[in-house]
């Protein structure tokens, strides 16, 4: 029998000490921390998974979902009051769900009644800290909120654990719920974020798919509001597969009876396999323009050209939502121009650790420009807005070269680090030598056909792991980016190796770096920066690089004191 969590949960001021937490005092955010780090995927675990893709598990992979939001007293309908506008992609998801809720928090109190004028987000990964991932009005759950709603799932979950075989652990993936003690990371914190928006009164939510769609964990919601698919390329080839067909099926895959699905342009194998879900799903779907219309029009709080075409692609997903939450009574129209409430949102929107640019509080005449690009189209557009702020100003309208020392920062630990890096190169090359902004360089065999300037693209090149701190330190709440990678491979520096020998090749006499960490990195990176000498560092090539630079450089999002840091250490191969 299933019974409702509200009226059950255990209070976070309980303790269980059969769980781990001491029995003499209240579970506390750090306690939440590392609870959730239990559920972690270690490299191991998550090749179990990828291979067992190949045979059943993607069929029950729901129905595993499914089972665990019984289990915490809720069923996938109860997920329809909380009106989802689900997000699924390869770049610029994110974005687009960023964007998206903050123009829906200028129209909930116009279509939402009140006590439940709230705007949720979920998405991930996260840079800084997990909370992160579930936001409310756009700022991140309070440490508070977040291990209060964290022990109420934890204790339903240990409360309903079914008897398991003492060989069996949270990584099973036999396809059976009930031989699921626990689920892993990301599948825990997807039934948190549905149950902090239910008992908050959330009106509506943003939610961002994890990996592909069809089988992803946030797909047990049955009802969205609408549907969005941002621009679509290769990645997670491992899960999804490994051409653009193959891809957009498993993304179109969030599609509804129904629904209206939303997406900007696509390549024409993608566009046509979209078609073809959307007929099998009984969803609508339409194509937005790429937003080039906007310019001039409204400002941006992202950086980067490729957010117009993100914007207008949330423009459509928010006036979707609107109109179905408000019943059809309020319809946004844009032909007497933009909405006086989408400009406002368009230009106070932020996403961190997307084309940011921040100063140092350190050394005030280092610059820091940071994007967890990942994928080849990524990063050819991370090298676009690099390449012009660096030489063709800051507006991409200036001429020459700006006159400061460069940096790179970059580390993938798994993905083709080298397809990567070379992406990367040879964006900036054909920038700068042709003045215009190259449509794409993916053919490029080698950034080498392109001709090199004699002054180098970066003055100095830092390859590092994503172990935050010296000594083999982890912020606690960014294991997730050292634990899935294997710890030898890490502590021998093998892919930075290979990363550092790839750009002597690209950029021969450059002088490069390794680092074990990434306040090393940091450390060098100011060093570099003589004194008074503007100097500029990108970093580039992960989210969780980009995260974990973050924490070392100590920015804070909620510009709050900064705290005492606890860290853990990494033990070595």
């Amino acid at each position: 029998m299933s019974t409702s969590l509200s009226a059950t949960a255990a209070s976070v001021e309980e303790s269980d000490p059969q769980n781990g937490f001491p029995p003499t005092r209240p579970r506390n955010y750090a306690d939440a921390v590392n609870a959730l780090n239990t559920l972690q995927s270690n490299a191991n675990t998550i090749a179990m998974v990828a291979r067992s893709l190949n045979a059943s598990y993607p069929r029950i992979s729901l129905r595993e979902m499914c089972g665990w939001v019984h289990r915490v007293g809720y069923s996938p309908s109860d997920f329809d009051a909380l009106n989802i506008v689900h997000v699924a992609g390869t770049k610029g998801k994110g974005s687009a769900c960023a964007f998206t809720s903050r123009i829906l928090q200028e129209y909930a109190p116009l279509v939402l009644p009140p006590g439940r004028q709230k705007i949720g987000l979920y998405t991930s990964p996260h840079l800084c800290n997990v909370r992160e991932r579930i936001r409310i009005d756009g700022k991140p759950l309070s440490e508070d909120l977040f291990a209060k709603y964290f022990f109420e799932v934890w204790d339903r979950l240990q409360e309903t654990k079914p008897q398991l075989p003492p060989e069996t652990d949270a990584g099973n993936v036999s396809g059976d719920p009930q031989m699921m003690a626990m689920p892993m990371y990301f599948r825990y914190l997807t039934l948190m974020a549905w149950h902090v928006f239910l008992r908050e009164n959330v009106g509506m939510v943003v939610m961002e798919v994890g990996i592909g769609g069809e089988h992803d964990s946030t797909n047990v919601v049955e009802r969205p509001v609408a549907t969005g698919i941002t621009l679509l390329g290769i990645d997670h080839v491992n899960v999804l597969g490994d051409t653009v067909e193959k891809i957009a099926w498993h993304k179109a895959g969030i599609m509804k009876n129904g629904v209206r699905c939303f997406s900007g342009a696509q390549v024409e194998g993608a566009k046509g396999v979209m078609v073809e879900r959307a007929q099998e799903k009984g969803a609508e779907l339409i194509w937005v323009p790429n937003g080039s219309e906007l310019k001039g029009k409204v400002e941006l709080g992202l950086q980067g050209d490729f957010q117009w075409a993100t914007a207008r692609l949330a423009m459509e997903l928010a006036r979707e939502a609107v109109r179905k939450v408000s019943g059809g009574k309020m319809e946004i129209g844009f032909e007497g121009g933009i909405p006086k409430e989408m400009v406002r949102a368009l230009k106070e929107a932020r996403w961190p650790g997307r084309c940011q640019v921040l100063r140092d509080k350190v050394k005030s005449n280092v610059e820091w420009c940071l994007d967890g690009a990942h994928t080849i189209d990524s990063m050819e557009a991370v090298g676009r807005w690099f390449a012009k702020r660096e030489w063709k100003g800051e507006d991409g309208k200036g001429k020459g070269e700006r006159r400061r020392k460069r940096v790179l920062i970059f580390n993938q630990q798994v993905r083709e680090a080298k397809k990567l890096l070379k992406a990367l190169h040879g964006t900036l090359v054909l920038v700068r030598e042709e003045q215009h902004i190259a449509p794409s360089i993916s053919s490029l065999s080698t950034a080498a056909e392109a001709k090199v300037e004699k002054e180098p693209l970066f003055h100095h090149a830092i390859f590092t792991t994503n172990i935050t701190y010296k000594n083999n330190c982890v912020k606690p709440e960014l294991m997730f980016a050292v634990s899935e990678h294997d710890n030898r491979t890490i502590q021998e520096l093998t892919v930075q190796r290979e990363l550092e020998n790839e750009w002597r090749v690209l950029e021969n006499g450059v002088p490069t770096s390794l680092c074990r960490s990434l306040e090393e990195a940091v450390e060098v990176a100011r060093g570099l920066a003589g004194e008074g000498e503007e100097t500029v560092v990108l970093v580039t090539g992960s989210l969780h690089l980009v995260g974990g630079v973050l924490t070392v450089l100590k920015w804070n999002e909620e510009e709050e004191e900064e705290e005492e840091v606890v860290v853990v250490v990494v033990e070595k191969a």
